[in-house]
């Protein structure tokens, strides 16, 4: 055996790697890996404790502007150039401030980055180009009393093709929105004039009485619980169609094949409403510290925790449903 040369060892650094081996981050160079960039920094905006009760993104250009109004402590300048290092050296550590793996990701696949937070009147900026900082964090007076915002142009040395696609933003925001009550979420597309504005004061309630306006009951039913780590908000109602139309979401995800959180409410509804000719829409949203899906594409959740969970929630919800509208018992079984 060849005596091994531990000279030739080249240490990159994060940003380093990120940019050599995009594809290990955001699964390819093409469209969907340049989305990808959005969708994970929208991700940890949403799953923010306290979620943020607006959501502003502006697609102008290739550039893209997500912009929220969270709380979060303001540090000092100093601390603050160390969070700036922090970013850009440790993808696959957390930070208190904000995810480090997804800024760090996005920050190293794009040209340009600017990321600003503040709080209480008073702001810190930074730049960036290519992940490498140009700027030193300053200060800035913001127009807002909290907030978070970061603006990405994606590098066209790593993307072939820098241009947003409006309908795949939308989508997710919408999703985001529907799954989350209460966050106003809004999208200026100003490449196109055009100005999307999504907001379900019951979360997946109110959006299944979008998707589906003649559904009964009207409200439709919202069947919420936690229990330790575990939450589920389950949006339920019955429509004059075949089949039975439950979606499930794992942590956002749109988990296409189900799983156990799908099954639990299929466990709770059984065949109410069928002899009426009515089948449920059910919008199935969990969260949970440890999903296991099925497969890389994480189109099944498998998690069996999760089936007993959300079979009570919904059997729950729907009894306190038949006891406050006795005509709607009627009309199901």
């Amino acid at each position: 055996m060849a005596d091994y040369d531990a000279s030739s060892i080249v240490v990159l650094s994060a940003i380093e790697h990120v940019r050599r081996r995009p594809g290990m981050y955001v699964g390819d160079t093409d469209a969907r890996g340049l989305h990808h960039l959005a969708y994970w920094l929208l991700r940890d905006i949403f799953e923010w404790r306290p979620t943020p009760t607006h959501v502003f993104v502006t697609l102008e250009g290739d550039a893209l502007t997500i912009e929220d109004d969270r709380r979060m402590p303001l540090p000092e300048p100093a601390q603050m150039r160390s969070l700036a290092e922090e970013i850009m050296a440790q993808p696959h550590q957390s930070s208190s401030y904000y995810g480090c793996n997804d800024v760090t990701i996005s920050n190293a696949l794009a040209r340009e980055f600017e990321f600003e937070l503040w709080s209480d009147g008073v702001g810190l900026r930074s730049d960036y180009a290519r992940g490498q900082l140009q700027v030193e964090p300053r200060p800035f007076t913001p127009s807002s009393p909290h907030g978070c915002r970061i603006r990405l142009t994606p590098d066209e040395t790593i993307f072939p093709n820098t241009t947003w696609t409006a309908g795949w933003l939308t989508e997710r925001l919408q999703v985001l929105a529907g799954l989350y009550r209460g966050v106003h979420v809004e999208f200026h597309n100003r490449n196109r004039g055009h100005t999307h504005e999504y907001m379900y004061p019951r979360g997946p309630a109110s959006w299944i009485e979008q998707l589906a306006p003649t559904c009964i009951p009207r409200p439709a039913l919202l069947a919420s619980a936690v229990a330790g780590e575990l939450r589920c908000d389950v949006g339920l109602a019955w429509v004059k169609a075949s089949g039975n139309r439950i979606v499930g979401y794992a942590n956002t995800i749109h988990t296409r094949r189900g799983g156990a959180h799908t099954q639990g409410a299929r466990d709770a509804l059984g065949q109410l409403g069928h002899a009426r000719g009515l089948h449920p829409f059910a919008l199935v949203s969990v969260f949970l510290p440890q999903p296991r899906f099925m497969s890389p594409v994480r189109d099944f959740l498998a998690n069996q925790e999760l089936r007993p969970f959300v079979r009570d929630t919904v059997a729950a919800a729907l009894e306190r449903a038949f006891e406050d509208d006795p005509d709607l018992r009627a009309l199901l079984r």
